[in-house]
């Protein structure tokens, strides 16, 4: 047993954790209601277009009236309606990236402060698993390993687009591939009889970061910080508990 347990099971609690509730509160209660009024906003462009379009100068020869410049209008509203969406959607896909980051990161920390010449990239997580090894504990034990590990391969294939991660992740969470309208008209999970409806065995593009082909919702993202978290807090205990035997 090293003598760093019991500092170490105290910094994953008080600080890792935090960091990821802080990251939680501020995307989930901050960023993402940033788009929350974006079906007023694009009824609001419809109006101001049609506004727009009945106060320009008529044209006598125009075979145009006034239900056309309605349906030019309703049409605009509905662009910018979609031009909204895929942002959001862009923006919940980064946010899944951007809390795996602080992940590797807090790993990373722990490597640099307990290990000499710490590895970083592809050796980190191998690193990381084999460093707690020597404190008695297995990192990749806990309970929420899996949701953790759904995470590190949404994030590769946000950023990566098609690839061995997105081939992995499309096994165990198709719907993420899937456009939500049509996992609306969906009856029942999406298994292997309608897995095509996803779109990922038809295109080898995707496109995430531009709020395509991943369709990270809301409920995904707490559910990740809820297994980082958790993640820190059973190692913690695992920690402790390897240090009080050890007395």
């Amino acid at each position: 047993m090293m003598a760093n347990a019991g500092f170490w099971a105290n910094y994953f609690r008080e600080f890792h954790v935090q960091a990821i509730e802080r990251f939680r509160t501020a995307a989930l209660n901050r960023v993402i209601p940033a788009f929350s009024g974006i079906e007023e906003e694009a009824r609001a462009a419809a109006e101001a277009e049609y506004e727009r379009l009945v106060s320009m100068p008529a044209d006598p020869d125009s075979a145009f009236d006034m239900a056309h410049l309605a349906d030019w209008a309703t049409e605009h509203g509905a662009e910018y309606y979609e031009t909204i969406s895929v942002v959001r959607q862009g923006v919940l896909n980064l946010l899944a990236v951007g809390l795996h980051h602080l992940f590797e990161q807090q790993q990373q920390f722990f490597l640099d402060r307990d290990l000499p010449r710490a590895p970083t990239g592809p050796r980190r997580r191998s690193q990381f698993e084999n460093r707690l090894k020597r404190y008695g504990v297995d990192p990749y034990g806990a309970e929420c390993t899996s949701k953790v590990s759904e995470l590190r391969l949404a994030a590769n294939t946000i950023k990566h687009g098609a690839g061995p991660s997105a081939g992995e992740l499309a096994k165990i969470r198709p719907d993420l591939f899937e456009h939500p309208v049509l996992a609306q008209d969906r009856e029942g999970p999406l298994d292997a009889a309608n897995f095509e409806r996803a779109g990922i065995l038809a295109s080898s593009h995707l496109a995430p970061l531009t709020g395509e082909d991943l369709y990270v919702c809301e409920r995904d993202l707490s559910a990740w910080c809820d297994a980082v978290i958790s993640f820190w807090k059973e190692l913690s205990a695992a920690l402790n508990e390897q240090q009080l035997r050890s007395k």
